[in-house]
């Protein structure tokens, strides 16, 4: 899947980006397992409990994760791996084209400053734009 085809509502990445800083910072989660970058499985079999998930390897052989929820595309990339094992740090993504209703700057810069974990850009890879 590319970050290309990724294409939804907008203002449904302020929803995600905080849910999933929730999920991950509320005590229950915390009692029940401590999850790491360096267990892809672990990662994956969350992301499955929200709907259809895989896992694979980029270019690198470093592990990814593609999936969809609630109608929503999205990636979860790991970083600094070493030879696609014991990786450090993972980044959840999720890119929209520009729809007809776009995000206002005044919003993501709004939802960004409330914050600490997770955060809201317009990306001018796309030439019509995107939200991520």
């Amino acid at each position: 899947m590319a970050i290309s085809q990724l294409e939804e509502k907008s203002y449904e990445v302020l929803c995600l980006f905080y849910f999933f800083g929730a999920f991950y910072g509320s005590e229950a989660f915390a009692e029940t397992r401590l999850v790491t970058a360096a267990d892809p499985e672990a990662i994956l079999e969350v992301a499955k409990g929200y709907g259809r998930a895989s896992l694979g390897k980029d270019s690198q052989g470093d592990p990814h994760i593609e999936g969809k929820m609630g109608g929503l595309l999205y990636q979860i990339v790991f970083h600094y791996c070493t030879q696609g094992a014991n990786c450090k740090s993972i980044q959840f993504f999720a890119g929209w084209r520009k729809t007809q209703k776009e995000v206002p700057l005044d919003v993501i810069n709004k939802w960004n400053s409330e914050r600490l974990f997770a955060y809201g850009c317009i990306f001018s890879v796309w030439n019509d734009g995107g939200v991520a």
